[in-house]
């Protein structure tokens, strides 16, 4: 008679975070719309960090997410938000989703005399030792009025 028994090994990542595109809601967006409400434009991306140094501090004000308006060298910063050490299932790399949302209204303005643009963003993210994750880009964004 024998018996064997296998161990499960817990996933690993690289410590360099790792993110994947996942879309945006919006490929068009028409400021004519007069609805009153041009709601708000959301890329949606996926992440991956080895380490699980993303989100660790409450009050972490550190800019963690950087978005590049890749048409207008805008840069826009933005912290990672904290994940509670309960909501980590006790592993040592994180892994999850989220998006970056914009105020249509705000975000996508044309100039005088310009009736369409088109905007195509970057995404990123440093961790907290300083590891930049590899970069992902939105498809073409067309606003107009």
């Amino acid at each position: 008679m024998a018996f064997s028994a296998c161990e499960k090994k817990e996933d690993t990542y690289p410590d360099t975070p790792e993110i994947t595109y996942n879309g945006i809601n919006r490929a068009n967006i028409d400021l004519g719309d007069t609805s009153g409400n041009l709601g708000d434009w959301y890329l949606y991306y996926d992440f991956v960090d080895g380490n699980g140094d993303l989100g660790t501090k409450f009050e972490d004000a550190a800019m963690r997410v950087f978005l590049v308006d890749t048409t207008k060298g805008t840069e826009y910063k933005f912290p990672f938000p904290y994940i509670p050490q309960q909501d980590r299932s006790g592993k040592k790399y994180l892994k999850g989703y989220a998006d970056i949302r914009l105020s249509v209204a705000e975000f996508f303005r044309l100039a005088p005399g310009v009736a369409r643009d088109t905007a195509v963003f970057s995404l990123y993210i440093v961790d907290e030792a300083g590891n930049k994750s590899n970069v992902i880009y939105s498809e073409p964004v067309i606003y107009y009025r």
